[in-house]
């Protein structure tokens, strides 16, 4: 494919510039084309950047205009950001989101270009997905986007020499505390150098205190201010500021020194954290911004402006038992090595040109937005299915505005349903499937249209995605701790596959049935972190199979609660087609009225007056429930609609009357229901009826119109 990058500066020694060219680096390794778009390129060579600041001008350039991926860099205002406005004639736009640190904690021009760096995010839900270097900066997004935390994807940095940490260095020979970033205010010195000036004094002796930074990111006078400020506290012998040491002195430092500290007051991300851990470092560091996620647990956090408790950690960090274990950390940095940060691009990239250019994150929320009013709806009339009682929510996790999960109780029989994946359950199985996991996730389906990448031929078939079995066709979605299950349809034609986490466990299946049957895998806990899982054809053909077909038909994977995705909106059938009269029926309805498909199997209407209650485990419909016992409180709906359902339930006349108690005074009822039909859907097909059969079956209703449809040639 092909890529532009488009970013403010692409200079040396600068956290963004470093992000773009290794962007640059995997993509162009994974034999894509890229070309660089900046203000300022002098990080890359003749040829590798266009430097520009015309968002018009650059949008007409040939490479630009070509391009099958856009994206756009952001951490302080910048013209070329712009070009969100202009849209693109073809290319998926992504904004890869990296930090402003907040105007409050800067003056005078800093605060101006921080405050309209925030101000230009605004744009940044034109596009149609988001990257983000933390969780941290991806609630920074959100906060100040039209966007929901579920659109954006969390791509920890490349630090370099993060893979060879040094994490069996032993504190022989180590000493001291090392400090490393920008010096301006921001980063908390002073307090840093008060809470060391509290440290006993032989303390102080065996463990100076080293502050390095560099003078092009730091505020002029402030390298000279903390000086000062270390010797009005009577601690100048202990304490270091460095300016604009080499890098090869700097990576010494961190070597050599037994704690890295951090007092800052923000941060996006924090290399320097990465950069001691590789080294063999503990941390202390402030708990703010994304310091506590870049920590990964591999250090102490405290407060800001707890200074007790930071000079506490400090001595604390001192004893040897305060050390991570030597194994956790180096599993921990191999997160942030350049091969796993090209991984990750690759795979985000090729899921973006998956996902395309259709709706922008914005359009996308706005669905959400409606989903929400729609799921409000729902929940207004829903009741107990034994008393009819009003029921309450308890537990509810929210996102964007609609429940993905809680309890559903009733004052007298106690929890009678759930919330899960967004719909509420009433069934045995949605009481006992709890569907809530340790490590905070959830388990939700996952949309093989847009959360899984393909490469190869895959073919979308009713049962799911299809591909012959080429060696060379994959499948690749993330999950979170808890893991995931695949289902698979085995048949005469199947092959196997190979299923693998990234750095984890693999597994192959034998996919090959001699009759059509579901094939179900579950992976179990995976361990912390998120995980990048693929599935690929291996091209074998099992003893006695015809091909090496590999048929995905359903993905249920765990992710954090954040990441949980609403259902969509838009009209899906894989079921019946809907009956000719549905679309009047649903037109004579008031704007606020409501309708039921009792039943209506894997299918959506499309408007979200319409709700389908289904008993079948089915993916689309948006509540599941007993016809023979609706969970909804009387008078509720305008319209409601059985289609071929009667027949398929052991007791009919009760099934009707459930209809007609939850009928409004006035409403209307469509029923279909099988006459010469043979046998199907075996064992629960119980009985056919007359149409005298059926007129009998609503002698509780007012019949308007009867008549028959079809006839022995398609029976």
């Amino acid at each position: 494919m092909k890529v532009a990058i488009v970013t403010g500066l692409c200079i040396e020694r600068d956290a963004i510039s470093d992000s773009v060219v290794e962007q640059r680096r995997a993509l162009l390794g994974a034999g894509h084309e890229v070309m660089v778009y900046a203000h300022v390129g002098s990080a890359l060579g003749p040829g590798e950047v266009v430097e520009t600041a015309d968002a018009w001008w650059m949008w007409s350039h040939p490479d630009y205009a070509a391009a099958d991926l856009v994206i756009l860099h952001h951490g302080i205002h910048y013209d070329l950001f712009n070009a969100l406005l202009l849209g693109h004639p073809r290319a998926a736009l992504v904004v890869h989101f990296h930090n402003i640190t907040p105007p409050e904690l800067l003056s005078g021009a800093s605060a101006r270009a921080a405050t309209d760096g925030l101000d230009q995010l605004a744009i940044a839900s034109r596009a149609h997905g988001a990257w983000c270097d933390s969780r941290h900066n991806a609630e920074v997004l959100v906060a100040n986007a039209d966007i929901d935390m579920a659109d954006i994807r969390v791509l920890p940095l490349s630090v370099p020499g993060a893979c060879e940490a040094s994490c069996d260095a032993k504190p022989g020979g180590r000493c001291g505390f090392v400090s490393v970033g920008r010096l301006v205010e921001a980063k908390g010195y002073r307090e840093l150098i008060g809470a060391y000036a509290s440290l006993p004094e032989n303390v102080r002796d065996a463990h100076p205190l080293r502050i390095i930074g560099r003078r092009m990111d730091s505020s002029a006078a402030h390298p000279e201010e903390l000086v000062a400020h270390a010797a009005g506290l009577g601690v100048q012998e202990h304490v270091s500021v460095e300016v604009d040491l080499p890098a090869a002195e700097r990576d010494a430092a961190y070597r050599n020194s037994l704690v890295f500290v951090t007092a800052s007051h923000h941060e996006g991300f924090c290399v320097p954290v990465i950069e001691a851990l590789a080294a063999g470092c503990r941390v202390v560091a402030t708990e703010v911004g994304a310091l506590p996620e870049t920590v990964g647990g591999m250090g102490q956090v405290v407060p800001l402006g707890e200074a007790d408790a930071f000079a506490g950690a400090l001595l604390a960090s001192l004893d040897e038992g305060s050390a991570p274990d030597d194994a956790t950390v180096h599993r921990y940095m191999q997160t942030f090595s350049p091969e796993s940060f090209a991984r990750r691009t690759l795979f985000e990239a090729e899921a973006a040109l998956v996902r395309g250019t259709g709706r922008t994150m914005a359009e996308v929320r706005g669905d959400r937005v409606e989903f929400a009013e729609k799921q409000a709806a729902l929940l207004s009339v829903l009741a107990c299915p034994r008393c009819r009682a009003g029921l309450s929510v308890e537990g509810a996790v929210e996102v964007a505005g609609a429940i993905a999960a809680a309890d559903l109780t009733c004052p007298r029989d106690g929890r009678v349903g759930t919330i899960r994946d967004f719909r509420p359950g009433f069934l045995p199985r949605n009481l006992s499937d709890d569907s809530e996991l340790g490590s905070g996730g959830f388990v939700q389906r996952a949309d093989l249209g847009i959360d899984v990448t393909y490469v190869g031929e895959w073919q979308e078939v009713p049962e799911g995605r299809l591909c012959e079995g080429n060696s060379s066709e994959t499948a690749v979605f993330s999950c979170a701790p808890s893991g995931f299950g695949l289902s698979f349809l085995g048949h005469d034609w199947s092959g196997q596959v190979h299923v693998g986490v990234e750095g984890g466990p693999t597994w192959t299946l034998d996919l090959h049935r001699s009759e059509p049957a579901e094939v179900v895998f579950e992976s179990g806990d995976l361990g912390p972190g998120m995980h990048r899982v693929s599935i690929s054809a291996t091209g074998q053909l099992p003893e006695g199979s015809q091909g090496a077909q590999v048929v995905l038909s359903g993905i249920r994977r765990s992710v954090p609660p954040e990441d949980l995705r609403a259902p969509g909106l838009g009209l899906v059938n894989r079921g019946n087609p809907y009956p000719d009269r549905f679309p009047d029926l649903v037109a004579t309805m008031p704007p606020d009225g409501l309708a039921l498909d009792c039943g209506g199997g894997d299918r959506r209407y499309g408007d979200p007056r319409v709700f389908n209650l289904e008993y079948m485990d089915y993916e689309l419909p948006d509540l599941y429930g007993d016809g023979l016992a609706l969970p909804f409180a009387d008078d509720s709906f305008d319209l409601v609609q059985s289609q071929a359902v009667l027949e398929h339930v052991p007791d009919p006349q009760r099934a009707v009357d459930e209809i007609v108690r939850i009928l409004k005074p006035g409403g209307l009822a469509y029923f279909e229901i099988a006459f010469m039909q043979p046998l199907h859907a075996v064992p629960s097909h119980f009985m056919n009826v007359t149409p005298h059969g059926i007129e009998y079956l609503c002698r509780n209703l007012e019949v308007i119109e009867k008549g028959e449809f079809g006839g022995l040639a398609e029976t």
